[in-house]
Order: structure tokens, then C-alpha cells, then sequence
């Protein structure tokens, strides 16, 4: 059987875009209008659900105050908390530390990587069945990262969040609600 060694962390759907129209969006590929880099709208205005850790269709991870406080708490380091202005209390959030994935085992299907950009079009699979890279090396059970590509097709891509198994246990005692972890494997 094999060894879990972190959570990959999840969230609810905010059933809504950051961005309506994709010609207007920043961080894309002009060419092929791949993200490039996530680049969230700070004036924003979303349906408010129940939860502390959304996605949008258009792949922006929003996290709530609760959420920042608990980082802030724990001092991670190197989080990115964006304030959107017209949600109060909420914030776009971007792990900036790297876990590094082995896409080999975790069975990743990469199609059609670009010239004018270096992505692919789409990046699918393997986030039930994720691999930790054999030469990548844990410091800590205790950490928010994150892949360092991008998974998903064309402009609806982000990187996956994956969390220390003490942080998952702290998230459950600290009560964050709606969020889902499932096993990141050694």
C-alpha cells in the first residue's frame, strides 16, 4: 500500500468567472490564450457562498479573512492574499512555494505544448492519483504549496494546492469549513 504523505486541498465552486470575457483578461498567452499567470480582478463582485476556500470557473482560488487569519496564525510563509475590493473579507490566494509532482507516476497527460508561450493547451489527470517526485524532499509536515504547473485546459488552468498532513489536521481543529483533501501519495 502506499504512503500518504500530504492533502492535495480543495474547495467549493463559486458557480461564477472572475472574468466574463477572456479577450480582456490579463495573464494570458495573446497567442494562444493559455494562462501564463493568474491575474485576479481585485474590483470582483461574487456570489457569496458558504465555505472558506471557493474556485471560480476561470480557476481563481478565493480564500475568506478566516482562511488568511489561520495562515497568519501558523505563519506560513510565502502566501499571496490579493484584497478584493468589493468583497469584503475575501481574498484571491496563491500559494508561491513549489511541491513538486512526479507526472510520470501520477499518469498526467500533457497535450500540445506551445511555442509562444511554453504551456500546454491542457494538462489532465492524475489529481486523485498524485505522486510526490522521488528527488523532491519534505522539510516540514506543516506547509501550503503548490504544483508548479498548471493543470487544466487552455484560459481554465491553475496550480494545485498541496498542504502537510499536520496542517490538514490544524485546518479540521481551527473549523475551516468547506474544504476537501485528498491523499498525495510518496
Amino acid at each position: 500500500m502506499e504512503k500518504v504523505i500530504a492533502k492535495r486541498l480543495g474547495g467549493n465552486d463559486m458557480f461564477s468567472f472572475m472574468y466574463l470575457d477572456k479577450e480582456k483578461r490579463p495573464g494570458l498567452c495573446p497567442v494562444c490564450h493559455n494562462v501564463v499567470q493568474l491575474i485576479p480582478d481585485v474590483n470582483v463582485r461574487l456570489r457569496r457562498r458558504k465555505g472558506n476556500l471557493f474556485t471560480t470557473y476561470d480557476h481563481f482560488r478565493i480564500v475568506t479573512e478566516r482562511f488568511k487569519q489561520f495562515c497568519e496564525e501558523r505563519n506560513y510563509q510565502n502566501l499571496s492574499f490579493v484584497k478584493l475590493n468589493k468583497m469584503k473579507g475575501y481574498y484571491f490566494f496563491e500559494p508561491n512555494d513549489i511541491f513538486r509532482i512526479d507526472y510520470e507516476r501520477s499518469n498526467v497527460l500533457f497535450l500540445k505544448k506551445r511555442d509562444c508561450c511554453g504551456q500546454y493547451d491542457e494538462m489532465v489527470g492524475g489529481i486523485f492519483t498524485l505522486h510526490k517526485a522521488n528527488d523532491f524532499h519534505l522539510e516540514s509536515d506543516d506547509f501550503i504549496a503548490r504544483t508548479d504547473l498548471y493543470w487544466g485546459s487552455y484560459e481554465r488552468k491553475d496550480p494545485l494546492i498541496i498542504i502537510g498532513l499536520e496542517t490538514e489536521k490544524a485546518m479540521k481543529e481551527y473549523g475551516l469549513g468547506g474544504l476537501r483533501y485528498d491523499d498525495v501519495f510518496e
